[in-house]
């Protein structure tokens, strides 16, 4: 819809973002290109930071939040509707990335206004909105709120069904896929030649990409034959990350020249990096942090290693995708939607040694690797990331002609 002006309500954005937010930059991205006019209202963490910036073109605004603790975030949540309030003639319609305190204070303050505001339900498992809303304090009183809301937007089905038993309305929840660009370069629905093509691609370019990687941080310096293995995501216990440490004994045993690379952050940081020094693996796994940018490891690791016991249809294995890297994934609903057409395994979620058996034989199998990189092009080619800009504005011109009921 050209012309839009969409208030992007998101309490982490960049710089403090997890996979959920690095998404959300996408698609304001995305949308403003395809001639909306999104400005991201996010939360101001340090005193020092600007509160209006500008995010890959995107005007943004940072609302303060700089006091700790409960509340800090109580003091938060009224500034952020105090401002949507202030500045409500100024939007079309809102956006509010995640069911939880930003969502309930922007239907707080604009949901009698008349403008549609759309909520989007992040993660699956107990690491997303659905469980937070089933455990939180308050979360009955912020359910009862956000499913109010003009539309619910999911990733998935997994998204849904969850929702759905909570008492979310039906009628206005809608299946959204988080898609995804290919990095650096692109396709458009490619034939088998065509992937192929792109897989080639790919491995051309793997060697300045692991240039480009070494150079933001030295550790990660690797030779271009070198097996390297991607973690992307929260450090954190939900997924599953003992289980994958305990397979990667077994395969850096085999390959002294294989790497695991854990890009991201958490609460589980200090004790994995703790356990990685017990096992003796600290020459062969690295934890670089948490990056704005990710392209980069997309096309330099040979896999990514996806082991979360519950999962949404990840924006991460999207991106992997339509960068044509192979995926081992635990064998939970989520992967298995977006793995349906191939661009890797499904593998027992807690089993060690199953995970160590898939890990070796991409590793030892380059041939492999290429056929589900060819693979992973054409499946990526369902889930772009303009295709998800689409999909999120029709739905905002459909509820601007007619609510849902």
């Amino acid at each position: 819809m050209s012309g839009l002006r969409l208030a992007v309500v998101s309490r982490r954005f960049w710089p403090h973002a997890d996979e959920p937010e690095l998404w959300l930059g996408d698609l304001v991205g995305a949308m403003r290109e395809l001639g909306a006019r999104p400005t991201v209202v996010t939360a101001q963490w340090k005193s020092n930071w600007p509160t209006q910036a500008v995010y890959r073109e995107v005007p943004l605004v940072r609302v303060p939040h700089t006091s700790p603790g409960g509340w800090g975030t109580l003091l938060y949540m009224r500034r952020l509707a105090r401002w949507l309030r202030e500045h409500r003639d100024q939007f079309d319609a809102v956006l509010v990335s995640r069911l939880r305190l930003d969502a309930y204070a922007a239907i707080g303050a604009l949901g009698s206004s008349g403008l549609p505001i759309v909520v989007r339900a992040e993660g699956a498992g107990e690491m997303g909105d659905a469980a937070w809303l089933g455990s939180s304090t308050f979360g009955g009183r912020i359910r009862r709120r956000v499913f109010a809301a003009s539309a619910i937007a999911v990733g998935s089905d997994v998204v849904r069904n969850e929702l759905l038993e909570l008492g979310a309305p039906e009628s206005r929840v809608r299946c959204l896929p988080a898609g995804a660009a290919p990095p650096n370069h692109s396709w458009d629905a490619p034939n088998e030649t065509e992937a192929h093509d792109a897989s080639a691609v790919r491995r051309n370019r793997k060697q300045a990409a692991r240039q480009s990687v070494s150079e933001a941080c030295s550790d990660l310096l690797t030779n271009h034959d070198d097996p390297v293995f991607l973690y992307v995501g929260r450090l954190h216990r939900a997924n599953n990350l003992t289980t994958l440490l305990r397979a990667w004994q077994h395969v850096a045993q085999r390959w002294p020249r294989a790497w695991l690379w854990f890009v991201g952050d958490g609460p589980e940081r200090s004790t994995l990096f703790q356990r990685v020094k017990e096992a003796g693996l600290r020459q062969q796994t690295f934890m670089p942090g948490s990056f704005d940018d990710v392209d980069d490891f997309f096309e330099a690791a040979d896999v990514l290693l996806c082991p979360a016991r519950a999962a949404d249809a990840s924006p991460t294995i999207r991106r992997a995708l339509a960068a044509g890297l192979p995926i081992l994934a635990s064998d939970v609903a989520g992967h298995r939607e977006l793995l349906s057409d191939g661009g890797g395994e499904l593998v027992s979620t807690r089993d060690a040694a199953a995970w160590a058996e898939a890990m070796l034989r991409l590793a030892d199998n380059v041939a492999l690797r290429a056929d589900y990189s060819a693979a992973a092009c054409i499946a990526a080619s369902e889930f772009t990331l303009d295709r998800s800009a689409e999909q999120h504005l029709a739905l905002f011109e459909s509820l601007l002609k007619s609510p849902l009921p």
